[in-house]
């Protein structure tokens, strides 16, 4: 486990513009996931100490050749440069869905490739999922990257060992606790493991997650202080992951959340269950 991680945050926009505010000024030092609200929050993040970061391609399996792909590509990220006021996107990340294939990926990495030597994007890396055909290898010999993001559940050793081997970073795309993700912290082994190392839970899955960084939902100033105050190492975070992982499955532990009184909780845990 890194003696600290790092913290992006994907946020539900509130209906208040000035809370709004509040919570990029709070992010202070943090990532921001621009991928789903650009216009909405691209402005508002000029002059504030944050980092941008977004994923590129959602269109690129409709690309008929290489060009094509490289075209549609280079449209995402002028969208994504113009809702940023010209500041540059320090992270992009490429989605390799399924039916990608070696050719739209070389579009795709002549597109993001030009916008780094234009000084558009300051670091590029590729999403990979299980259902990714190309192998991590073939992906980042395709792809010229500084980072491989994936799922939390989908990391394994071997795969973050061999990003290591490329010389590049993990970063987290799985949301991993409140809002519209699954609030892990809240099932009963994973706060029963926390007791017993004496450890919050939240900021033990943080830290215990796979990777050198992690995807958190916000959505108050309170969720983006909580989770900025996440971000130094302390024991006991790995045996906290390795409950969540196992709870996962178990369909008593999202049975128990339903009596929850907050109904973000409830909800999540109802959209979990329809999946057990």
């Amino acid at each position: 486990m890194p003696d600290s991680k790092g913290i992006n945050l994907s946020i539900v926009p509130p209906s208040d513009v000035d809370e709004l505010d509040r919570m990029i000024e709070a992010a202070a030092g943090a990532s921001i996931d621009v991928t789903f609200h650009p216009a909405l929050l691209g402005h508002r993040m000029k002059s504030t100490n944050t980092y941008s970061s977004a994923r590129l391609g959602r269109d690129l399996k409709w690309s008929t050749d290489e060009n094509h792909a490289a075209t549609l590509v280079q449209a995402e990220i002028v969208q994504v440069i113009s809702s940023l006021l010209g500041e540059p996107l320090n992270y992009a990340a490429l989605l390799l869905g399924p039916d990608v294939t070696e050719t739209q990926v070389a579009g795709a990495n002549r597109a993001v490739s030009m916008a780094v030597e234009e000084g558009l994007i300051c670091g590029s890396g590729v999403l990979v999922t299980t259902e990714t055909k190309l192998s991590l290898t073939e992906a980042l010999r395709l792809f010229d990257c500084s980072f491989l993001t994936c799922p939390h559940r989908e990391l394994n050793p071997e795969q973050w060992a061999e990003a290591n081997s490329f010389g590049i970073s993990v970063v987290a795309s799985e949301v991993l606790n409140w809002g519209t993700g699954c609030p892990l912290e809240e099932l009963p082994a994973v706060k029963n493991a926390a007791s017993e190392a004496g450890v919050d839970p939240l900021q033990a899955l943080i830290l215990g997650a796979p990777g050198d960084s992690v995807l958190l939902t916000v959505s108050s100033v309170e969720e983006v202080e909580k989770a900025m105050s996440c971000s130094q190492a302390q024991a006991g975070a790995d045996a906290v992951w390795a409950a969540a992982l196992a709870a996962w499955a178990e369909k008593s532990e999202w049975e128990y959340l339903l009596g929850s009184p907050d109904e973000k909780v409830r909800f999540a845990a109802q959209r979990r269950l329809s999946q057990l």
